[in-house]
């Protein structure tokens, strides 16, 4: 090429193998089955569902709420924390991203089909569950602990449960699940904002004060609750998609589901660490005690979520390295592709001969490749797994040539 190349990159040859070992690629062509149709049915008919939740119930229990006033200014304040949640949503998902139209679709789950659900299943939950001789404070207490956590745990987890199950090519492993139930928790936890802060805003013994209390304990203080439990059920999830088949997952669904009420639960039901005088003490009790119950776990998301994505990186190193050993790749392209190190380098020596956009895609492509390969592995949809590792074998070989210049 005439330019030096980047140290520990070593370029790929400009050919593809025309007959690769088996059984890393069957080159017979696979044919389109019914499941890609099911799939696009079965979420379409899901985002029915969700949208008739949305104006039947979560619509007008929130105008019920709030009122116009209210629903617009909630509105505005919780897109504060649903940003906070996207971020970190975004960067969880740099590895191998899902696309975007799934978390879309994730994000309106979250925001109207879990809450509808979740509208749905609470009052047979309190006729059956809730005791008959409460007082009111007693009540409230009881709703928050007893209620909340298994009914919006539930909904919000139904949510990852559909996508394992019916778009299980976009499922590939814990790591998803995180980035699922986060976007479904974001979505949920937005809806919910908007009804508090909304509520808050036209209650005539609220004002500003209350308002700005409201926000920092939610928006400030807690944007990540819903995200951190409901992740739980997510990578219980993921575990079974990567490794078995729909029965697991199932299963996993439900084992998920202990963990992520028994968190939600720990928060509802938290005691005040001390008895606050003022404002002032109130605002330190609350942020005291978002140190004591929230911070451990959201350490322990943060460490959960490094070790995960070491994870990532090996199962994308050992499945890129069986199409080294036929021809595909050379090891140096599997070292780039599968650690953060190699591919920082890669596309910095991308961007310096202006080669970014194919270098990205060729890194996401092969990403996809690898996970294709475990479904394939698991099997998982073997016909259409092996017609999409097809494609993305020939988009790959279309784009060495582009990303050598």
């Amino acid at each position: 090429m005439g330019q030096v190349e980047p140290q520990n990159y070593t370029p790929a040859p400009n050919y593809a193998p025309t007959q690769p070992i088996q059984p890393v690629w069957t080159h017979q062509q696979a044919r389109r089955t019914k499941r890609t149709l099911n799939v696009v049915l079965l979420v379409a008919i899901t985002c029915i569902v969700v949208a008739l939740l949305a104006i039947f119930l979560v619509l007008p229990n929130l105008y019920r709420a709030a009122g116009p006033a209210g629903i617009m200014v909630g509105f505005l304040l919780s897109l504060f924390p649903l940003a906070a949640v996207l971020l970190t949503v975004y960067f969880i998902d740099r590895w191998e991203p899902e696309p975007r139209w799934m978390l879309g679709f994730a994000l309106l789950w979250g925001a109207a089909g879990s809450i509808g659900t979740t509208l749905l299943i609470q009052p047979v939950w309190i006729k059956l569950f809730m005791p008959d001789d409460l007082s009111k404070a007693e009540a409230s207490q009881w709703l928050a602990s007893f209620e909340a956590p298994p009914v919006e745990e539930f909904s919000k987890g139904l949510g990852i449960l559909l996508i394992a199950l019916f778009a299980r090519k976009y499922f590939d492993g814990p790591v998803d699940g995180v980035v699922y139930a986060a976007t479904i928790a974001a979505g949920f936890a937005f809806t919910e904002n908007i009804q508090y802060f909304g509520r808050t805003f036209v209650d005539p013994d609220g004002g500003a004060l209350s308002l700005s209390i409201i926000f920092i304990i939610r928006g400030i203080f807690s944007p990540f609750g819903h995200a951190l439990y409901t992740a739980c059920t997510g990578v219980a999830v993921g575990y079974a998609a990567r490794k078995g088949n729909s029965g697991m997952i199932i299963g996993f669904f439900f084992i998920g589901l202990i963990p992520a009420m028994i968190f939600h639960y720990i928060w509802n039901s938290a005691p005040s660490l001390f008895e606050p005088t003022d404002i002032a003490s109130f605002l330190g009790s609350v942020f005291l005690q978002s140190v004591v119950y929230e911070g451990p776990l959201i350490v322990l998301w943060g460490v959960g979520i490094y070790f995960l994505r070491k994870s990532e990186a090996k199962l994308t190193h050992r499945r890129l390295a069986e199409y080294a050993q036929s021809g595909w790749f050379t090891p140096e392209e599997v070292n780039m592709i599968a650690t953060p190190a190699g591919r920082r380098n890669a596309m910095a020596w991308a961007k310096t001969y202006r080669r970014t956009q194919p270098m990205k895609e060729f890194i996401r492509k092969s990403t996809s490749l690898a996970y294709t390969r475990q479904r394939i592995l698991v099997g998982a949809s073997q016909r259409q797994n092996q017609q999409d590792e097809q494609g993305l074998l020939d988009e790959i070989t279309a784009l060495r040539p582009l990303v050598l210049g």
